[in-house]
């Protein structure tokens, strides 16, 4: 899974944010400019390993604590019919009251 976390609004430094990534098998990091409503953005790209993956509920559970409105994330799914393919999400912290945006793969860093 690759995650993108923007820094402008993060309680935490980049470091911290990759400290925290490494219970979650972290497999490489990285500190890239990106744009959040047309305006730069430090962004944390994030790539971790787990067996059984990770829930929406959690990544929900990051955007609460790295205080985001929502992340984006790209996650690998194996199909009922055994194909495996890529997923793209905008994942919303569940307090979140303003506009929602469905995840562009122009904006992904990977």
């Amino acid at each position: 899974m690759i995650i993108n976390l923007g820094l402008n609004n993060n309680p935490f430094t980049y470091e911290q944010v990759v400290e925290y990534f490494k219970s979650y098998n972290l497999v490489s990091a990285r500190l890239h400019i990106g744009q959040y409503n047309g305006n730069p953005e430090p962004t944390a790209v994030i790539e971790i390993s787990r067996l059984h993956g990770v829930t929406d509920g959690e990544v929900k559970e990051w955007c609460k604590y790295f205080t985001q409105e929502c992340i984006a994330i790209e996650r690998t799914i194996l199909s009922a019919q055994r194909k495996v393919y890529t997923e793209g999400v905008l994942v919303y912290n569940p307090d979140y009251t303003g506009d929602r945006y469905t995840f562009d793969a122009q904006y992904f860093i990977k």
